[in-house]
Parts: C-alpha cells; structure tokens; sequence
C-alpha cells in the first residue's frame, strides 16, 4: 500500500539533509519518525536503510561521495514513483564462519579449562585481530558485487530504475554538489583505530557476530 504524505514527508526529510538545511542528529530524528510499522512498507524500509549512511555519534552536514549522492537521488525517485519495495533475503555461509567458528570454539574450550592464562589472554588478542581483519574482508567483498547492482540500487537493474524513471513526470536528479567532496565524518585513520580498538576490547562477542552467516538482500521495486 502507497502513503504518499508519509513518502512525500520523508522526501522533504532526505532533500534537506542533501540541502545542509539540517545535520546528521537532525536527520536520524527525523528518520526515527518512519521506521516504525507502516501501510507503506517502501517508507519503513528505506527509513532504515539511510540509517548507515551517516555517523550518529558525531554531528556533521550531510557526507557523501558521487555514488552515494546518486544513490540517494534513486531513493527520492523511489519515493516520488508509485513503486514498491520488495526484498528477498537468504542466508550464506562463506569462508569467514568457517575460520571463526573453531577459533571462538578454540578460544572459549581454553578460557572454561584455566580461566584467564596468558594463553587465553594471547588467544583474546589474536581472535580480536581476526575479527578486525574479517570486518574489513566483507566490507570488500560487498563493495565487489556486481557493478550494475551496486550503481542501480534499490532498484535491481538499470533498465528497471529507467523504467519507474519513465513514469515519474517532473523528478530531477539533483547535480553532485564539489563542496561536499572532501568532506569527512571523521579521519579515516580515527575510523580504523576505532575497529581496532573495538574488535580487540570485544574479541569473543565480534567474532561471534561474524560467525553468524551472513544476510545476502536482494531487492527489486515493483510498480
């Protein structure tokens, strides 16, 4: 079911965060306010998928390279189309579970027999390290997916979003702003420090996390 007030609210929402007429607090109050249950799945779902695309600790005008400005301009057509969001998801186990599984096994087999020796301490230091370097190993591998799908989401292919395109009179693709190119939400050498420091303070609880198989999302928007 279509909410076009609650599309056309989050479209005002969206275009004055990309306007700087609001900062990322703002922002993530404002998205808080659609990601509850709703008629209007499409409204929910995009709501929480913006939610990564900014850094709610640290308040900052809106940050984004070419491609996420356009992929933010494919959610407005989104929202201003009469499409609805479907999404399929599957479970799949990779290469990362079957490392972490016997090290967390390993490492909570050591800490249960001694408690805290320096081999278990060794160990919590060396599965932290694994869990950084794994965080890192899926980012790349989901950066890597398919081009076309990368560079037409939410839609699932280029000739879909110009099909919703045809049928939404009047949308204008908003040009990428230079001055928001060489803007940060923090150092990227403060970004790694943190999953270091994050991965190593959290050794076992991380690579739990990653030992969960991984969600692979497919989406496609029907009209």
């Amino acid at each position: 079911m279509i909410d076009r007030e609650a599309r056309d609210e989050l479209v005002d929402v969206i275009e004055r965060y990309l306007a700087d007429e609001i900062t990322a607090f703002d922002f993530d109050e404002a998205l808080g306010e659609f990601m509850g249950p709703r008629d209007d799945r499409t409204v929910r779902d995009v709501a929480r998928d913006l939610w990564f695309y900014y850094d709610d600790v640290i308040d900052h005008e809106v940050v984004a390279d070419k491609e996420l400005w356009d992929f933010f301009q494919r959610i407005l057509l989104l929202l201003k189309s009469d499409g609805e969001l479907e999404c399929s998801r599957r479970w799949r186990w990779t290469l990362r579970q079957a490392i972490a599984l016997p090290a967390l096994a390993a490492f909570v087999t050591v800490a249960a027999l001694g408690g805290c020796t320096p081999i278990a301490v060794l160990m919590w230091i060396g599965i932290g390290c694994l869990a950084a370097v794994s965080a890192r190993w899926r980012e790349r591998d989901e950066r890597s997916k398919s081009r076309e799908a990368y560079l037409a989401a939410p839609f699932s292919s280029v000739s879909e979003l110009l099909g919703v395109r045809r049928g939404v009179s009047g949308f204008r693709k908003t040009k990428y702003p230079e001055h928001v190119r060489d803007r940060r939400k923090r150092p990227e050498l403060s970004e790694m420090a943190g999953l270091w420091a994050a991965s190593l303070v959290l050794a076992p609880l991380a690579l739990l996390v990653i030992a969960i198989p991984e969600a692979d999302t497919h989406c496609r928007v029907v009209t």
